[in-house]
């Protein structure tokens, strides 16, 4: 049975491009939304250093990207196996949301 789903992944036609653009896409949003956060602290506390914007600014959007690319593994597997298309974007939604909301968390801890 693993090795009959193995072949069937293997099959899966995965577009590069498109890979791409859900990954700058979501690295886009992940970048927005931290924008957010960072950059309406108007006096930050000195005890978090010269550059404590560098972290969130890069870590939120690179989590988002990789939240994007795995929703987008999600709709194409799902459709492939013949789950309907909106259950597999819904839950590729869900992950990029998760993934989005972790990479928030992880970039602001112990700043804000």
């Amino acid at each position: 049975m693993i090795d009959n789903m193995e072949n069937q992944l293997s099959n899966l036609q995965i577009n590069p491009s498109l890979l791409f653009k859900a990954a700058g896409i979501g690295a886009a949003i992940g970048l927005l939304f931290i924008s957010i956060f960072v950059f309406s602290v108007d006096h930050p506390k000195p005890g978090w250093g010269e550059f404590w914007k560098i972290r969130p600014l890069m870590l939120a959007p690179l989590v988002a990207a990789l939240g994007a690319v795995c929703g987008y593994l999600v709709l194409k597997a799902g459709t492939y196996f013949g789950i309907p298309r909106s259950v597999s974007f819904i839950i590729g939604l869900l992950g990029f949301i998760i993934s989005l909301w972790v990479g928030i968390v992880l970039g602001l801890a112990g700043t804000l």
